[in-house]
């Protein structure tokens, strides 16, 4: 991954998205998901360019070994907190990583790391491993249904849902015999999601399935909840955490919301939240299979 960043300087072709109004990414041909792997990895044309700045060229979803001209930063501008890609890993999964500064390689300290997904036969897309700041190391989910993201066919205007039973384990450790039960529902949606290109705030209407992955069987014994916004040649956009305290730190200038980003019930509360919509341009020649994820 490109992690040299060169904050202050403009993309070019931006210019005009950054000041023509709301933009528009190609709308899904149905509500049927053939290819899951297309809301979960990004799209570059060949000249490593973001498809919304060149929208005649062919895209093609990222690569692990593809040098990209820009990245996806969070929110607030110029450069947010974090960095985040989505592309196809080396052995095929599709894969979102995430940096932290100073935005080098790897550093387990800095609270790096990503998750993998892996999409069966049928489109039924699950988080096979995960590494953040919350937790030491790679955790892996096991057992059961393991962490259902969504699956094929998600509707607009309405959930499709499911009770998913997995474990939360260390890499290396057996799955245990006793499962959690997750309540967890999904949609797709065209959201209007706000963007920062050219460090100028801006809306694209964006084709994305919606996941909610709760801490219990239903929402009414839930405490947590992950809500994740998956765009169509983007991957993960958008991450929410709700739960029943208030937060901690203030979420203004983080978390400018969407029109599904409110509460699933009276009294839930956004806890923290990642918008990776901050477009920035990047220099240097690592690429995502360089930044040393394990």
């Amino acid at each position: 991954m490109l992690r040299t960043m060169i904050a202050s300087a403009a993309i070019v072709s931006f210019i005009c998205l950054s000041s023509c109004g709301q933009s528009s990414s190609p709308a899904p041909p149905s509500a049927a998901t053939s290819d899951a792997t297309r809301y979960l990895v990004q799209s570059i044309c060949p000249d490593g360019e973001l498809p919304l700045a060149e929208p005649a060229c062919v895209a093609e979803p990222q690569q692990s070994s593809d040098v990209m001209s820009w990245h996806r930063h969070d929110w607030p501008a110029p450069v947010g907190y974090q960095i985040e890609d989505s592309f196809v890993g080396a052995n095929g999964s599709p894969e979102t990583i995430w940096s932290y500064p100073p935005f080098g390689s790897f550093v387990a300290a800095n609270g790096d790391g990503g998750e993998v997904y892996s999409v069966a036969t049928n489109d039924t897309v699950t988080i096979t491993e995960r590494q953040d700041g919350g937790k030491p190391g790679i955790q892996r989910f096991c057992g059961g249904t393991g962490w259902i993201v969504f699956e094929a066919n998600p509707p607009s205007g309405s959930w499709a849902s499911t009770v998913a039973t997995l474990a939360d384990v260390p890499a290396g450790s057996v799955c245990p015999a006793t499962l959690n039960s997750d309540f967890t529902q999904w949609r797709l949606e065209q959201v209007a999601v706000p963007f920062i290109i050219n460090s100028a705030r801006q809306s694209v209407t964006v084709a994305t399935i919606i996941s909610e992955h709760y801490d219990a069987a239903t929402i009414a014994t839930s405490r947590h909840l992950e809500r994740t916004f998956f765009g169509q040649g983007y991957g993960r956009l958008i991450w929410e955490s709700w739960g029943l305290t208030a937060p901690t730190i203030n979420l203004s200038a983080r978390c400018p919301g969407t029109a599904y980003s409110t509460p699933p019930a009276p009294g839930w509360q956004l806890e923290d939240c990642r918008y990776l919509t901050n477009i920035v341009s990047s220099s240097g020649t690592m690429t995502d299979s360089g930044f040393g994820w394990p």
